[in-house]
């Protein structure tokens, strides 16, 4: 699915799916009509591949302007204690139903 970003000056106010209809604060857009999407602000967002997790870390989506357009970015974070556990508890139940 495609996504977009709302841009206001140099900031992103929104992003997601394109809603069918947007109030700018001074009138209604309907964006069902391609022509009005760009005019109202919304953007389409630049995807990048996601890294992948590895067995500490794990990356968090947010949208940010590149160069003025809308980008995917992924930020690292580490994992919780809690989702290390699960993940630890799900590789030892895999192994277990393979007949390790």
């Amino acid at each position: 699915m495609m996504m977009y970003a709302h841009v206001s000056g140099t900031a992103i106010t929104q992003w997601g799916a394109l809603p069918p209809l947007w109030w700018d604060g001074a009138r209604y857009w309907d964006l069902r009509d391609p022509a009005n999407i760009a005019p109202a602000g919304w953007v389409e967002v630049t995807p990048t591949d996601r890294p992948a997790d590895t067995a500490t870390t794990t990356t968090v989506e947010t949208i940010e302007l590149v160069g003025g357009i809308p980008t995917q970015v992924w930020v690292p974070r580490d994992l919780t204690p809690a989702e290390i556990e699960a993940a630890n508890a799900a590789t030892v139940s895999l192994a277990l139903a393979e007949g390790m």
